[in-house]
């Protein structure tokens, strides 16, 4: 592991800066990959770009919940990732995650997702995470199977896209699977 809790094999998890107006604003421009995350938003100007991202930038955590832009080892943005739904009686969080189009399939989100897990899961002693996945979203249900999450669930017709209602697919993962995998990981 580095010294720096926050950075893992080929990412780094950090807060965001007023200048991260500009990744916002272009990633926001990327319709069809909005429209795989929570919802799809309205085109901002760059000054309203601009506010975005200053609010993110003076934000304090609320609770456990934290927003975190993924930048790769030499700085560069790639994507964003935050907890939501953190229930410390029951110790279980849930995340959200993207990363822009020309960054897929590099690995970029399963090594942010390992830095976050680690945090919450040894530092912050949560004991189960859950992903909601639209189940039109192909590429991201493939990648939480290889990531090693378990599907639990199915919750039909509770996101509205595209003119219609679509299913979403709940994953999930313990601390001690997320130890095994991450054992295995660290280990080649």
């Amino acid at each position: 592991m580095s010294a720096n809790r926050w950075e893992g094999e080929r990412v780094r998890l950090r807060g965001v800066d007023p200048a991260d107006w500009e990744h916002f604003q272009r990633w926001e421009m990327d319709s069809e990959a909005q429209s795989y995350g929570w919802m799809e938003h309205m085109p901002k100007g760059s000054e309203g770009a601009k506010k975005f991202a200053a609010e993110k930038s003076a934000a304090l955590p609320d609770g456990e919940n934290y927003f975190m832009i993924i930048e790769t080892l030499d700085g560069t943005p790639v994507g964003s990732l935050n907890t939501h739904a953190c229930d410390k009686v029951n110790r279980r969080f849930e995340y959200g995650i993207s990363v822009e189009r020309e960054h897929w399939a590099r690995g970029y989100a399963a090594d942010a997702l390992r830095v976050l897990f680690r945090f919450m899961f040894e530092q912050r002693g949560y004991n189960k995470v859950n992903a909601w996945v639209y189940a039109f979203n192909d590429r991201s249900r493939r990648f939480h199977e290889k990531f090693g999450m378990v599907l639990e669930g199915r919750a039909r017709e509770t996101h509205f896209s595209g003119g219609l209602f679509h299913d979403e697919l709940l994953f999930g993962m313990t601390a001690a699977e997320f130890a095994a995998l991450d054992a295995t990981t660290t280990a080649s």
